[in-house]
């Protein structure tokens, strides 16, 4: 007999107030507008049951093509037992349950934000290669000395850092950079500059200047924030007030995160499995 799986999220409910995305090459408050996937097991048919648990918009007020986006933008993923193949979710397969909570905007999957590649290769401060993975919300701050004395978001990451020290939600990092030096040259180097600020608690180093070619970075001192779809959704130069829209989205990528990551329990023919 074919199986029933019943997907339960903790989720935030959406509204999809969409962000308009400016180009790339835009000025230096650019917002390249910002994935997480979630499994499950089943056989052959399957119907997936999404519980956004937090919305204060009431179902009323969810327009169909407002479901439609919503349900596209949740990415889950489900795997045929018998085949091993997977393949996502499609929209008539997801049944959207809206309820009341924090709201926040959906923002729009789009294919020239994404970041093509899954991890960060860099080394920490001893010289040690370390890997990083985007599997969550990241906030980068990649810089080296010849553009610190006009940043003015130094101390705002800095405040960033405590303020989620204890969370698991988002990975906070401070990447230096010098395209004059390379490999344990730079990290020695660069432990040496960051002696005249106040220190980083993630620091980390692009021995290879490598980032820019990865993703987009907008100046010497940038500000990069990255969601859990790994989509780039803002980025600025923090010589420019405008920079401050980046750390103003960190709350809303959190919600998102919250809202279609998986949760505890997934129930099969009403059995709950942890």
């Amino acid at each position: 007999m074919t199986k029933t799986l019943y997907l339960f999220i903790l989720a935030a409910l959406i509204s999809c107030a969409a962000e308009k995305p400016q180009a790339a090459a835009a000025k230096n408050n650019n917002e390249p507008a910002a994935t997480t996937q979630t499994t499950a097991s089943t056989q052959a048919e399957q119907k997936v049951t999404v519980h956004p648990e937090h919305s204060d918009q009431p179902r009323d007020k969810v327009s169909i093509r407002n479901e439609q986006a919503i349900k596209e933008s949740l990415k889950i993923t489900l795997i045929n037992k018998e085949t091993g193949e997977l393949r996502l979710a499609r929209p008539d397969e997801i049944d959207l349950e809206i309820k009341e909570g924090e709201r926040f905007n959906l923002v729009p999957e789009d294919p020239n934000k994404q970041v093509h590649i899954q991890e960060l290769n860099l080394r920490d401060a001893n010289g040690k290669k370390v890997k990083i993975n985007l599997d969550r919300v990241t906030l980068i701050e990649y810089w080296n000395e010849d553009a610190m004395g006009t940043n003015q978001f130094w101390g705002k990451m800095r405040e960033f850092e405590k303020k989620y020290a204890d969370s698991d939600e988002i990975q906070i990092l401070s990447i230096y950079h010098n395209p004059v030096y390379s490999g344990r040259e730079t990290v020695a180097f660069g432990n040496q500059v960051v002696k005249r600020f106040e220190q980083p608690k993630n620091l980390y180093f692009d021995t290879l200047a490598v980032l820019p070619d990865q993703m987009y970075v907008p100046g010497g001192v940038s500000y990069l924030l990255i969601d859990h779809r790994r989509q780039m959704t803002h980025a600025g130069r923090g010589g420019f007030p405008a920079c401050e829209q980046v750390f103003e989205a960190v709350d809303n990528a959190l919600k998102f995160q919250r809202a279609v990551n998986p949760v505890e329990t997934v129930t099969v023919n009403g059995v709950p499995n942890q």
